[in-house]
């Protein structure tokens, strides 16, 4: 389950002593089915995971028209499971979340997956011929502006390579390998949990951060056949990017001030938000 238990309590007239509210978790996605976690209260003295249930009713709307009741999917461990969608969700539409479970309040959350982001160009800051073995390379996403929507913008990198690898026989075979691409902290964002480099898109609209690459005399090798830097670019709602922002915020000093985790969920614990992706590619072999 990709998403984590640290909420915010929000100022919702519900006994949060005890717990005795439901929790949800949802980043709704252009083009791909919801994905919803849903967990029960814990008990007192209750440490660890949550208990999930399988019989919640989860009821999703689509610009405030019923859209689908979801379906529970168990994973290959029984005690962990989401609610799933049978149809795809699509960006600049709005949704709405509503999940009941035996006498507990009923808890709702709404998202607008934004727009899904446009990019005129990328930009290098240096050629990979020129770079050492260990450099920074600046990079310059230029995206157009075509949502208000969407200037909370994510994007992670890395490197796309195939190889050609000798196997036990002596024979030749075709492998693909995958190195990630950290970027370094400029001041104008930050690295969030899944290590997407995110901020908001400036008014020039020009997303620049530096990645710190290494290992390239791997990359001069007759066997490397082809290489690529691959930009995963999202666009991610407002309540993302505060969330993201807020769950940092946690580890920058922890063993000072509590910090509070943003949270959008009524009359529940959790976190509701929305993205959309693509993928971008720049052949450096």
């Amino acid at each position: 389950i990709p998403f984590l238990f640290f909420f915010f309590i929000q100022d919702y007239d519900i006994d949060y002593g005890n717990q005795n509210i439901l929790t949800l978790n949802a980043e709704f996605s252009h083009l791909k089915p919801a994905e919803v976690l849903i967990a029960l209260p814990k008990n007192p003295n209750q440490f660890g995971d949550y208990t999930i249930p399988s019989d919640a009713e989860v009821i999703l709307y689509e610009n405030g028209n019923f859209f689908e009741q979801l379906t529970f999917k168990s994973s290959t461990d029984t005690s962990y499971g989401i609610y799933v969608s049978s149809k795809n969700l699509l960006s600049s539409n709005s949704y709405t979340i509503e999940a009941s479970y035996g006498n507990l309040p009923t808890i709702s959350a709404n998202q607008k997956i934004p727009a899904l982001p446009v990019v005129s160009n990328i930009n290098l800051g240096k050629e990979f011929s020129e770079m050492n073995n260990y450099d920074t390379l600046p990079v310059n996403i230029f995206v157009v502006p075509n949502d208000s929507s969407s200037k909370y913008l994510s994007v992670y990198s890395y490197l796309d390579v195939d190889t050609k690898v000798m196997d036990e026989e002596g024979n030749y075979e075709i492998q693909n390998f995958q190195y990630r691409l950290d970027a370094i902290d400029d001041g104008s964002g930050f690295r969030d949990f899944k290590r997407f480099w995110t901020k908001i898109l400036p008014a020039s609209n020009e997303f620049n951060f530096n990645l710190s690459v290494y290992s390239l005399d791997s990359l001069q090798s007759e066997n490397i056949l082809s290489a690529q830097i691959v930009f995963v670019i999202s666009a991610i709602s407002e309540d993302g990017y505060l969330y993201r922002k807020s769950y940092m915020n946690r580890y920058i000093d922890n063993y000072g001030e509590p910090s509070i985790v943003y949270s959008n969920i009524k009359n529940g614990l959790g976190i509701c938000s929305a993205k959309s992706t693509l993928i971008q590619r720049f052949k450096i072999k």
